[in-house]
């Protein structure tokens, strides 16, 4: 039976990296320093996104393989820093703010343990984070530097698959920004209208759910791309009422090709483009086949390099272990549709399929504009 394996050597130097970096915190927290970067994957979600494309094909189309890339998981990895101690203190506060604009974007209490565990960081970026302390010590702090490297997989309880639409390169070696569109897989289950009439499919969202999503992802629309049978009986988004649920039945694939899927491609890009519905999370039911196609489209219009987009719709390896999620079935027959379009490039094709669907230069340009930041 065959096995995959990160490599020693590689294995060797991670943990020789996770080590560094907990004995420089140890020896220097307090400071504002710069540290070596924080990864937000583990080794072996690192190893597999560093593959060549070929032998991430190859190995992707593996059920043994498959099987074994579930278990690396689709969460990210942690940041872990412990809280300073000082005599006699009780139970304090910590909150976390972006280094460059100071806005605060997480907090919460210190747990017995010390120890703080920040999940769900933007790639890339600069933070600061800061504990109450008893007089006359005052506020302490600590500086952290994330890994400049997409994905930014997202740990949402209840929900699988979740990603941040953000986070690579695009025209320019700019940034597409952080946090604006979140993918997913479904918020709630199918409905199953004939054994349930009436009734919608089971809610995946808790309050743990809520918590990251509303207080610390911020989300104000959900962008349900499912079609009628799968939503039935639905009259809001699972999030409750103060996010806005919109119904975008959309296709997939080689499947986006007619006038209706078309004007669909339109409707959810514009709402995307109104800053005044971000946050939105965007998805269908397991966020991998229509809710892959459109990120794919949306990050060809960013400038996103084939590679890139790639592994980023391979990203949903990492919660689906079955092959018949694929290149060949799914991907392929896509980028052979695509491949009629106008244009040198898969990124040129995109494009044309975009003004295909009746977007104009301004609202592409308009597009790249909101979306992409620079970035060091």
């Amino acid at each position: 039976m065959k096995t995959f394996r990160l490599p020693l050597p590689a294995f060797a130097i991670a943990a020789a990296l996770v080590a560094a970096g907990c004995c420089y915190w140890e020896e220097h927290r307090g400071e504002t320093n710069e540290a070596p970067p924080d990864p937000l994957l583990s080794p072996m979600q690192r190893y597999y996104l560093d593959l060549s494309g070929e032998e991430r094909r190859k190995l992707f189309r593996d059920p043994e393989f498959r099987t074994e890339m579930k278990s690396y998981g689709d969460k990210p990895r942690a940041v872990v820093r412990p809280a300073p101690a000082f005599a006699g203190a009780g139970p304090r506060d910590w909150k976390l703010r972006l280094a460059d604009t100071g806005k605060i974007v997480d907090g919460g209490t210190v747990p017995e343990n010390g120890v703080v565990e920040l999940s769900n960081l933007m790639v890339g970026k600069s933070y600061v984070l800061e504990f109450d302390a008893p007089e006359p010590d005052g506020e302490t702090a600590v500086r952290l530097v994330t890994s400049d490297s997409a994905p930014r997989l997202l740990d949402i309880p209840g929900i699988p698959n979740a990603r941040d639409f953000g986070g690579w390169r695009g025209l320019g070696g700019r940034r597409i920004r952080q946090g604006l569109i979140i993918r997913s897989a479904g918020l709630n289950e199918n409905a199953t209208p004939k054994e349930n009439p009436d009734t919608p499919g089971a809610s995946r969202v808790t309050d743990a759910t809520r918590d990251v999503m509303l207080r610390q992802l911020g989300v104000k629309t959900d962008v349900d791309l499912r079609w009628d049978n799968e939503v039935f009986g639905m009259t809001g988004s699972p999030l409750g009422p103060e996010v806005r649920w919109v119904r975008c039945p959309w296709s997939l694939y080689q499947w986006v090709a007619g006038d209706k899927e078309k004007a669909m491609f339109a409707t959810v890009f514009r709402l995307l483009l109104d800053p005044a519905n971000l946050p939105a999370v965007v998805h269908c039911i397991e966020g991998q086949d229509r809710t892959g196609t459109l990120c794919f489209l949306l990050q060809g219009l960013l400038g996103v390099s084939d590679a890139d987009k790639l592994r980023d719709w391979e990203c949903t390896g990492f919660s689906n272990a079955h092959t018949g999620f694929r290149h060949e079935s799914r991907l392929d027959p896509f980028l052979k549709y695509l491949a009629t379009l106008p244009g040198e490039t898969v990124n040129e094709r995109c494009e044309s399929y975009a003004r295909s669907c009746g977007l104009s230069d301004e609202e592409i340009a308009a597009w790249r504009e909101r979306m992409l930041e620079d970035a060091p």
